[in-house]
């Protein structure tokens, strides 16, 4: 998971996604970490700043599932491209884009 967090956040920094602002919400109680949280019923991996997690913080959601399945690089950078960029209106409703369920 390390290894590919790591790839995909080299990637995203390469295409500049994070030249406006950082992945990790100023709000977070502790802006040094990323909390990876199991989501089976998700159809995506996401990346969101959750409020109301105590104490509020960033989170990483993915479908681990049994037995368990780590989020690849391009699920990852997709993850982190939704977050900081979002998808189109267009790209959103023809390819299901950052649509999270």
């Amino acid at each position: 998971m390390t290894a590919n967090l790591r790839a995909a956040f080299d990637r995203a920094c390469g295409e500049g996604l994070f030249a406006e602002r950082q992945l990790v919400d100023p709000r977070s109680y502790d802006r040094s970490l990323l909390y990876v949280m199991n989501a089976p019923e998700a159809n995506v991996t996401s990346i969101y700043f959750g409020p109301s997690a105590a104490p509020p913080a960033m989170l990483l959601e993915s479908p681990f599932r049994s037995p368990a399945q780590i989020p690849t690089v391009e699920e990852l950078h997709e993850a982190i491209y939704c977050e900081m960029r979002g998808a189109t209106p267009e790209e959103e409703e023809r390819d299901g884009r950052c649509r999270v369920d």
